[in-house]
This record gives C-alpha cells, sequence and structure tokens, in this order.
C-alpha cells in the first residue's frame, strides 16, 4: 500500500536563505507528497519513502537541488538518516522523486523528516522540510491449534492449524509445521503459496504421538512478505494423549426365510477411529459381494446390507470386518444363515430303502421324499430291468403322486433276482414346476444264504448216539451177566 502525503503548508516550510520571500524572481521549491511503502511496514523490511519535490510553475528562476535527506527527529534535533545529492535542476514547473530505502530493527510510530537544500542561479540558498509519519509493525499473522478434546496416542489424529493475516497485504509461501518429541505429523508441512490480507484459513494435518501422556508440541509458520522479507513464527501448546483402547463389535443378523440380505452391524466402542473399514463375506452356498465403509469414529456403529445371491436353498455365511487401527490392520468376524425360498423347486430323494423276500420275488420298501422348498406332482418309482434283476408283479412301478415341499410319500416295488445281483436298479419320475425330470438310482441287494445239507458235522454225531447206544447195551448185558453169576454162586 501506498500512501501519497500531500503538502499542506510548503509555503511555510520553505525557508529562503539569500533572496525574500516577496521576491518574485526566486525559485520555488516545494515537497508536494511522499510516497511510503510498504506500510505499515514489518520490522527488518526494507520500506521506500520517495518524495516529490517540485519547482513551482510561477517561479522565475531554476532551482538547484543540492541535497535531500531523510532525517530522524531526536528531541529538537534533526539527525541525518540518509542523504542523496547532485540531483540536477528543477526549472519553474518541473518536479524530481527522489525515493529512500530504509529499514528499522524496532516496532513503532516513526516520524520522519524530508529535508530539501538548493540554490537559485546566484548561489542564493534555499532550504524546505517536510514532515512524515508511519508505522512499522513488528507481529506475525495469529496462529491457533485446534484438536479434539480427546486424543489417543497411537493412531492419526486430524488437527487443525488456522492462520489468520491481519495485514494490510498478502503473504506469499505460507508454510505451517508442527513438531514434538515422539510425535509424527502426515504430511510433515503444509501451507499456501498465499494468503491474501485479512483472509483466515485452516490448515489440515494428521498428528501420531508415539506413546500417552503430556506432550509438548510447536507450530511453526513461515511466509514471506511482499518485499520478499523472509519470517517465522511458532507458538507452543501442551497436548494430552490418551492410552489407545480397541473395542470393535460386529453383528450379522440372520434375516428371515427368503430373504438372502444380510444386514450387517459394526460398533467401534474404542476411543480412536478405525480406517479402511471394509464388510467381506463367503457363502457355502451362494456369492456376496464386499462392501466398503470408510472410517468409522469412536463411539458410533455403521450398519451395512451385504447381498447373498445364488443361493439355492440355504448358505451359511461367514461375515468379517477388517479395518486399520494404530498402523495396523485387524479383523473381527460373525457368522449367520440365509434361507431361500421362493427359487428352491421341489427335488425327490428315496430314503428309507429296503429290501426283504416274499417266495421267489424282492420286496423293495421306500419314500419318496421331497427335499426341496416347492411340492412335485406324478411321481413314479419303478424296477427297471437289468441282468438277472426283473420287474415283477404286482407292483412293477407305483404311482406315488404328488409330494408336498419338505414331505415323504411310502411307495413299494417287486422284483425278481438270479444270479449274482447286488443292487436292483430304480426309476424316479416326477414333475417340477411342470418339467419332468428323471434320474435313476438303485437299492442294495444281498441275497439270501443257501439252507445247509447233510454235513460231517451231523453224521458224526449220528456215529457218536449209536456208538454211545452201543456202548449202554453191552454195560447193561455185563451188569446182567454178572448178576446172573452172582445168583448162582
Amino acid at each position: 500500500m501506498r500512501r501519497l502525503l500531500v503538502v499542506a503548508l510548503v509555503a511555510a516550510l520553505v525557508v529562503p536563505a539569500g533572496i525574500g520571500l516577496g521576491t518574485s524572481s526566486a525559485p520555488k521549491p516545494s515537497v508536494v507528497s511522499v510516497e511510503v511503502s510498504p506500510e505499515p511496514a514489518v520490522v527488518g523490511e526494507t520500506v521506500t519513502v520517495a518524495p516529490t519535490i517540485r519547482n513551482d510553475a510561477t517561479a522565475s528562476e531554476d532551482f538547484n537541488v543540492s541535497y535531500v535527506s531523510l532525517r530522524t527527529t531526536e528531541g529538537d534535533q534533526l539527525r541525518r538518516y540518509t542523504n542523496i545529492t547532485d540531483l540536477g535542476t528543477l526549472s519553474p514547473g518541473t518536479s524530481v522523486r527522489v525515493p529512500f530505502d530504509v529499514t528499522f530493527d524496532a516496532a513503532g510510530q516513526k516520524r520522519l523528516r524530508v529535508v530539501v537544500v538548493g540554490q537559485n542561479a546566484t548561489g542564493n540558498e534555499t532550504r524546505v522540510e517536510y514532515p512524515v509519519s508511519f508505522s512499522v509493525r513488528s507481529d506475525h499473522p495469529a496462529v491457533r491449534l485446534d484438536v479434539e478434546e480427546t486424543l489417543t496416542a497411537g493412531v492419526a489424529e486430524p488437527v487443525n492449524v488456522t492462520v489468520s493475516n491481519g495485514f494490510e497485504r498478502e503473504l506469499r509461501s505460507v508454510s505451517v509445521e508442527v513438531t514434538g518429541d515422539g510425535v509424527r505429523t502426515d504430511p510433515a508441512t503444509v501451507g499456501a503459496a498465499r494468503l491474501g490480507a485479512g483472509e483466515e484459513r485452516a490448515f489440515g494435518l494428521d498428528l501420531r504421538a508415539a506413546s500417552p501422556g503430556s506432550v509438548p508440541v510447536e507450530v511453526t509458520v513461515e511466509y514471506r512478505t511482499t518485499t520478499g522479507l523472509e519470517r517465522e513464527t511458532t507458538v507452543t501448546r501442551t497436548l494430552d494423549f490418551e492410552t489407545l483402547s480397541e473395542d470393535v463389535t460386529v453383528n450379522a443378523g440372520s434375516p428371515e426365510r427368503g430373504n438372502t440380505t444380510v444386514p450387517v452391524t459394526v460398533g467401534n466402542f474404542g476411543n480412536a477411529p478405525l480406517e479402511n473399514v471394509v464388510v467381506r463375506a463367503t457363502a457355502s452356498n451362494g456369492s456376496v459381494a464386499p462392501v466398503a465403509v470408510g472410517s468409522l469414529d469412536a463411539g458410533t456403529t455403521r450398519t451395512v446390507a451385504l447381498d447373498v445371491t445364488d443361493v439355492e436353498s440355504r448358505a451359511d455365511v461367514d461375515v468379517t470386518v477388517s479395518y486399520r487401527l494404530a498402523g495396523e490392520t485387524r479383523s473381527v468376524s460373525d457368522s449367520t444363515r440365509v434361507v431361500a425360498d421362493r427359487d428352491v423347486p421341489g427335488d425327490v430323494e428315496l430314503t428309507g430303502l429296503d429290501t426283504e423276500r416274499e417266495g421267489d420275488r424282492v420286496h423293495v420298501l421306500g419314500s419318496a421324499a421331497n427335499v426341496g422348498l416347492r411340492g412335485v406332482d406324478s411321481v413314479i418309482v419303478r424296477v427297471l430291468p437289468a441282468d438277472g434283476v426283473e420287474p415283477a408283479a404286482p407292483n412293477r412301478e407305483y404311482f406315488v403322486g404328488t409330494v408336498p415341499a419338505s414331505d415323504f410319500v411310502s411307495f413299494d416295488v417287486y422284483a425278481t433276482v438270479e444270479g449274482n445281483v447286488s443292487e436292483i436298479p430304480l426309476e424316479v419320475s416326477y414333475l417340477a414346476d411342470g418339467e419332468r425330470r428323471t434320474y435313476t438310482t438303485s437299492v442294495p441287494y444281498e441275497a439270501p444264504a443257501e439252507p445247509s445239507g447233510n454235513t460231517n458235522d451231523g453224521g458224526g454225531n449220528g456215529l457218536l448216539v449209536v456208538g454211545a447206544g452201543v456202548v449202554l447195551a453191552l454195560l447193561v448185558v455185563g451188569l446182567l451177566v454178572v448178576g446172573w453169576r452172582s445168583r448162582g454162586e
């Protein structure tokens, strides 16, 4: 900014040294204005003080400028601050701008005087003085560090550094840095190319403390003024970090029958936010697409929906929630089950199969079970001819009819079996959703054991019986003989 100081009492400040004020032939020099730039200036910055000196058009003589000086006021004495000589001659109606570059080591209101000394053609000296006043500042833009009430060690905590430019001109190459023992920031520095006059801007960064406790941190803001002066300011603040507490839960809900969308609720009951939260799942009989949750603040929950597709009947679903915390990837899991309804057609399976021999036939018994979720019609079970196997009356085939969903109907069929047969083939046919389905299966068959014939064991036993009878007869005869002899004696 430039400030234009217009001469108000030029005539009063002109002090002719050799010619009276009323002399019409004297030159008429004056300081018509003084530019100060920048204003306000800051300590250490180059300030340009530029007075414009003019010889009035009504003057009848040239004004030979001996020197122009910028002087400070100390009491009643003017001390030369800087001086410029050999500026040449000002003809009536002409002017010259004389810039002075000065710097100040201390802030405050600066009061200077411009002193112009020159002569006319005959050597009579004329002196002109002009006051100039401007301020020099030593302050910096205001800096404020904004943080959450609770900070947690070991995790990235977002903070904001707000810079307020209270100057009347822009700041350039603004750079913000936060430092402290055991503290890392991401990014290391933030900033802006320009910060306009009166503008306030917040710069965000993540701050991570290695351990809990009170940590002093310094916020340093570096910038350049419009004149290229590099400056910096630092504010200090102590931040308190708590110990990391992790408490993450996941709840996979159980949808109603026929609904294959699983509600999954993720809860963060710790004291640190979770990053990169993703819900994934695997299904034993189906497909599941992952769902990205993003970040989850401490003390909050989020519910997402997992769509389990391609489920024919039911599927066990294992849900895993992964997240980033304290620089590590962690996870929690839960499981649930979905049951499809309308999309599961009827399906017949033979259960409880058994065989029994009835004369020269084999009686096959069992049940036609519908393991689907819709009914089936026109169910027929029949015996298929094969090597050693032929369907037999009275039931070569059996019309089961309709079997409701998740129900069964018993049946029985007959077959004749010859030779070495280990199974009896069966055919199952039924209508499911109006479509005829047929498949073959079999029931295990084991031939009964052959009846036992004449064996060595049986013959042996007969001989033993005969032998025992002979022995017994001989023993009786022997006793009779002994008894008879004893009576005769």
